[in-house]
This record gives structure tokens, C-alpha cells and sequence, in this order.
């Protein structure tokens, strides 16, 4: 069953928690659990960690787009999955992000799993040094959650683990954001 985790409002006001001292600064994308509504419960958003400047930038855009590009790859230390987020500004490449993930993990597909159990997608994006965070924006879940974990389990299936962290190196090292979007 679908769960329909649409924001009640528009003006709502959250409070995020504080990353800690060793997280500041950071710059990049995770999925994080989180409760926006508490009769909904727990649903997994996107968070964007980004410096002062940028994510100010970010949080500015009129006409924000998000896609999701999906893929795995094969390397010589066995296979990786990734996820490549992209940003459009009024129909304009604006910024992408990669996440990696470990299609051997069973935390892989529960993610997936919940991820497309809801009805939308939150993208949330937070100024890593003035731990802050800038804005909240919100999409309809089209992005193929269900789909992605099924090529993911029939790509894997019989296969070997290999050396993950191995693999992730060999992949950042052989492709960038830019060859993969271009896949």
C-alpha cells in the first residue's frame, strides 16, 4: 500500500537537527529517514549538503526539476549501484549528485522498497557550514524506485559480492557524473 506523504502545507515550518561537529562542512547527497508529518510517520527524503554560498543558490531556484537516472557497473572487485540526481532550473541543467550503493546490502532494497511506497519525494537542502537548513522542495515520486530495485536483484542475482569499497574506487576513478549522464 502506497503511502501518501504529500506535505499538508505549503508555509509549514520544520526544524532540522543539527549535524555534528565532524559533518560540518560536508558536501554532497544522502537519503535521510525523517518525520514531517506525524500522522504519517517516517519517510526517506533526499538531503542536499552543500557550502553557504551554493546552497543558497540552490534554494533560490524558481523552476526546480528533479530526475533520477539509475545504473549499475560492472568492475574488476564486482558490481556497484548508483543513482545520479539531477537539478534543473526553468528546464536548465543546473547541478547533479551521485549517490553509490551496494546492491548486496540488504539496507539497498529496503530503501528502494520505501522509497517507492511513497507517494512523494522530498528534497531537502541544508547549508553544511551554518548548519541550516534552506529549503524544502517537494516531487511527485516518479522516479522508478520499485523498477530500479528489480533490475538491481536480477543484474546481482548469482553473483559474487566482490570488495565494495574496492569497487566504488575503481567506478569514481573510471567514470564521472558526466559520462554516466551520458550513458
Amino acid at each position: 500500500m502506497r503511502k501518501f506523504n504529500k506535505l499538508p502545507q505549503e508555509n509549514a515550518i520544520f526544524k532540522a537537527p543539527q549535524l555534528p561537529k565532524e559533518e560540518l562542512g560536508i558536501v554532497g547527497l544522502r537519503f535521510h529517514e525523517a518525520i514531517f508529518d506525524l500522522n504519517i510517520g517516517p519517510e526517506f527524503c533526499l538531503v542536499i549538503f552543500e557550502k553557504h554560498e551554493y546552497s543558497k543558490l540552490l534554494a533560490r531556484i524558481k523552476e526546480f526539476s528533479l530526475f533520477c537516472k539509475a545504473g549499475v557497473a560492472r568492475t574488476s572487485h564486482g558490481i556497484i549501484s548508483f543513482l545520479i540526481f539531477i537539478i534543473y532550473n526553468n528546464g536548465k541543467y543546473f547541478s547533479s549528485y551521485e549517490l553509490i550503493l551496494n546492491p548486496y546490502k540488504i539496507e539497498t532494497f529496503q530503501l528502494l522498497s520505501s522509497l517507492s511506497q511513497q507517494t512523494h519525494l522530498k528534497l531537502i537542502i541544508y547549508d553544511s557550514e551554518k548548519n541550516l537548513l534552506q529549503r524544502i522542495v517537494e516531487f511527485e515520486n516518479n522516479f522508478g524506485f520499485s523498477d530500479i530495485a528489480q533490475k538491481l536483484a536480477q543484474t546481482i542475482d548469482n553473483k559474487n559480492e566482490g570488495d565494495f569499497q574496492k569497487a566504488q574506487q575503481e567506478f569514481m576513478i573510471t567514470y564521472s557524473i558526466k559520462d554516466l549522464l551520458n550513458i
